[in-house]
């Protein structure tokens, strides 16, 4: 035999080469399927208990009390009632931005009367960040100069919303 040949090992029958192939790719995929079963952290509210999905629920609707709590503001004019609350709307947003509770910036704020009285006109405002709407009510009291405004959050739990301060209302 010559210095730079090698021997080469016969090739197994050709239905030999396809079932070693099927089964590495087989071993594979169960080894794909067991990687991704065993580190899925995605847990659906089904697989909790009832407990705890409750004292989630819980948990939600109390941070959304919080953050629909109704905010006071003393004014120096009432000249301009909607305007007073757009710019504490703006001011909020801003707020929010800043702390990193909302993304992206403030891409406009529009506040539409929303009823009330002469003496305490009521507006509903909408302010968006990032393509996502952030909904605020407000009255401005005109006799004392004073100004109510709430956040509107969509409800934690569908179909049971936190109600409003009804302080932001009337």
């Amino acid at each position: 035999m010559g210095a730079g040949r090698r021997r080469s090992l016969p090739r197994p029958p050709l239905w030999a080469q396809w079932i070693l192939s099927l089964s590495v790719a087989a071993a594979l995929l169960i080894a794909l399927y067991l990687f991704v079963s065993a580190n899925d952290h995605n847990y659906s509210v089904a697989t909790l208990d009832p407990a705890a999905v409750q004292r989630a629920n819980r948990e939600a609707e109390l941070l959304t009390a919080q953050d629909q709590a109704p905010h006071v503001v003393a004014l120096r004019s009432v000249a301009d009632p909607r305007g007073a609350l757009l710019h504490a709307v703006r001011t909020d947003m801003n707020h929010q931005i800043a702390t990193g509770r909302v993304s992206g910036t403030l891409q406009r704020a529009r506040c539409t009367p929303a009823g009330g009285s002469a003496a305490a006109p009521a507006f509903s405002c909408r302010a968006t960040a990032a393509s996502v709407n952030y909904l605020y009510v407000g009255v401005v009291h005109i006799g004392s100069h004073r100004l109510v405004w709430c956040r509107h959050d969509e409800p934690p739990v569908p179909n049971q919303p936190v109600p409003l301060s009804p302080l932001c209302t009337r």
